[in-house]
């Protein structure tokens, strides 16, 4: 009798879905605080397509595990992971498409206690 594998979405632990968002906001911000720091090929670099794509598709992919996971555990999704999840790619392409720094770090300062709550709240929904 062969037993079947577990999927990935099973078996990543929920505080790496959960806990993941929080260093990516603090990140950003940084980065972009930072930007007179860089040459111009490294501005082309952080807001070059490729980046984007990783960065957004990178994070969609952290919702979809969390859904799956949460769904296949037959455990309510959390409206709070959810908005904290799609505020990044916001900050992000609000950064990509030229919006003024100050806006970039305000969504990044909201996104940070939202993400850490919304870490919070799915550990203790385990």
């Amino acid at each position: 009798m062969k037993t079947e594998e577990p999927a990935l979405a099973e078996k990543l632990p929920i505080y790496m879905v959960a806990w993941s968002l929080p260093p990516c906001f603090v990140i950003l911000a940084v980065i972009v605080l930072a930007l007179d720091s860089f040459n111009d090929a490294g501005v082309a670099i952080l807001k070059g397509k490729y980046m984007f794509l990783l960065l957004v598709g990178g994070t969609l992919l952290n919702l979809w595990f969390y859904a799956v996971r949460q769904f296949k555990l037959k455990r309510k999704l959390s409206p709070l992971h959810i908005i904290a999840s799609l505020l990044f790619p916001v900050a992000y392409m609000s950064f990509y498409y030229g919006a003024d720094t100050t806006l970039v770090i305000a969504i990044c300062l909201v996104g940070i206690p939202v993400s850490i709550l919304s870490a919070r709240q799915s550990m203790n929904m385990v």
